[in-house]
């Protein structure tokens, strides 16, 4: 259960028309964890049946993230999962910078409420979005950044890891160092 303030964020996401994803949605994908998380995991956007549950990673590639954060000792209290954009794609649509745009500022206010300590940005085209816009996962992924009083750090996306058994151990292995950094700061 969340707090009310939280909830009038999710009902500012579902009165949401600023892109035309709206008008395929069943649920927005507003996020799942505790609204006072230190480390807040970042998608693109949702995929297969996450806006029927109206939760992210719903699929395979939510199996293996949750399976790493058990892995990681990761409390479920201390982590939010969320995308840049609230409203899955439909089927074969590739989101563009409009979209995201439109979505920046919900993903924003979360950050601002939430007040997360490290942010994880699953997959290339979120860092992109959240570190800059030259970010090179094949060069940077496990490394942190700071921006502000934040520190980002990027992985690959749970969805790459379903079949490609090499970056599903990167993804464990970026999950391990930012475990290890969240323990010597005191967040987990």
């Amino acid at each position: 259960m969340y707090s009310a303030d939280f909830e009038n964020l999710k009902a500012q996401c579902m009165l949401c028309k600023k892109c035309p994803f709206y008008e395929e949605r069943l649920n927005i994908v507003f996020g799942e964890g505790s609204e006072k998380a230190d480390i807040l995991f970042v998608s693109d956007f949702p995929r297969g049946k996450d806006d029927l549950k109206g939760i992210p990673f719903t699929g395979k590639e939510g199996e293996i993230l949750r399976k790493i954060l058990i892995l990681c000792d990761m409390d479920k209290e201390k982590y939010f999962l969320t995308n840049i954009l609230k409203c899955r794609p439909a089927d074969g649509e590739i989101p563009d910078d409009s979209h995201y745009d439109a979505c920046m500022e919900h993903l924003r206010s979360q950050v601002r409420f939430i007040k997360p300590k490290i942010i994880v940005c699953l997959g290339e085209n979120t860092a992109k979005r959240m570190i800059d816009p030259s970010f090179s996962l094949r060069k940077e992924h496990g490394k942190f950044i700071k921006k502000g009083k934040l520190y980002f750090i990027a992985t690959h996306h749970p969805s790459e890891t379903v079949d490609d058994e090499y970056k599903r151990l990167g993804l464990l292995s970026d999950f391990q160092i930012l475990r290890e950094s969240a323990k010597k700061g005191g967040i987990i």
